[in-house]
């Protein structure tokens, strides 16, 4: 079995939707609306169409490639491929996220920010005597809300890979945006043509103690 990691500086992506009394109630008391997503983020008390973790391309950001025993429980592995995360990078494409539903009023996207494993897979039928890491490869896409550019499909082989979703990485902050869209579409453009499709009525941010 192949392990492979994407390791350093990442952003965690959610799109909530809120009823508009609940979002106009928390702007005009002032609460801090991502405080409120960061310490509910695990309550069913909104409607979540969107959930996934990039990795942000920096000079930190590494890819890790390790060889497991599939039958061996105590296998620890063995990293046979490290390398800076921009030596992957095949091309810049601005990243589209396809949602759960329609785009709505008062629906709030927010960027966690954090550090650690921002995308991890594993590939069952592969070993190191059989996989070579030069097949990953993956894009680039800027941001609207950053200086900095997040990593998306990433695939082997033209074979797009799925994020297992295991988490493991810390959260230091958070920065939300409370929207309307210009149509109801399903997806939502992360790059610059952001501005163009939505309505900012408001954001905030909030610092993990």
């Amino acid at each position: 079995m192949v392990n492979i990691q994407i390791r350093g500086p990442l952003v965690h992506i959610t799109v909530n939707q809120f009823t508009k009394n609940v979002i106009t109630d928390m702007i005009d008391k002032e609460k801090n609306i991502s405080e409120f997503i960061f310490k509910n983020k695990d309550l069913k008390n909104f409607d979540n169409i969107f959930n996934n973790t990039f990795p942000i391309l920096s000079t930190t950001s590494e890819i890790h490639v390790s060889s497991f025993e599939n039958d061996n429980y105590y296998d620890e592995g063995h990293t046979y491929f490290r390398a800076d995360l921009q030596s992957i990078i095949s091309a810049k494409k601005d990243c589209r996220i396809n949602l759960k539903g329609s785009l709505s009023k008062n629906t709030v996207i927010s960027f966690m920010s954090g550090y650690g494993a921002g995308f991890e897979t594993e590939i069952i039928d592969f070993d190191y005597k059989n996989f070579s890491p030069n097949n990953i490869s993956c894009l680039s896409s800027s941001t609207f809300w950053s200086k900095h550019e997040i990593v998306h499909g990433i695939n082997v082989n033209y074979l797009n890979l799925e994020d297992l979703g295991r988490t493991k990485y810390q959260i230091s902050s958070i920065h939300s945006y409370v929207l309307n869209p210009i149509s109801k579409s399903k997806w939502l453009d992360l790059g610059e043509n952001f501005k163009s499709e939505t309505e900012v009525i408001h954001s905030d941010f909030y610092q993990i103690e």
